[in-house]
């Protein structure tokens, strides 16, 4: 399957993020969908796995967290897990 974090990181965007980019502070990944981007409020993950890493990744706590962090920090939305406990 895809893992979440593609969706996020070429599929999203947000006014923070596309002001960052515009001045500089921000550099996008390559594979950035910049004329297909939805910018978006907040992000809302219904998965019940980790942004990076899917439910395999999930196996070794933390090893694609600062890829996450990353992601998160440039789109600086709400970021809510939703999914049960």
């Amino acid at each position: 399957g895809v893992e979440a974090h593609t969706i996020v990181r070429d599929w999203l965007t947000s006014q923070h993020e596309i002001d960052g980019v515009s001045r500089g502070t921000i550099t996008r990944d390559s594979t950035y969908k910049a004329n297909e981007a939805t910018t978006v409020d907040a992000v809302v993950s219904t998965i019940g796995f980790p942004l990076v890493g899917g439910p395999a990744g999930s196996m070794e706590a933390g090893r694609n967290v600062d890829v996450a962090s990353a992601l998160l920090s440039d789109l600086d939305v709400p970021y809510i897990v939703a999914s049960p406990l």
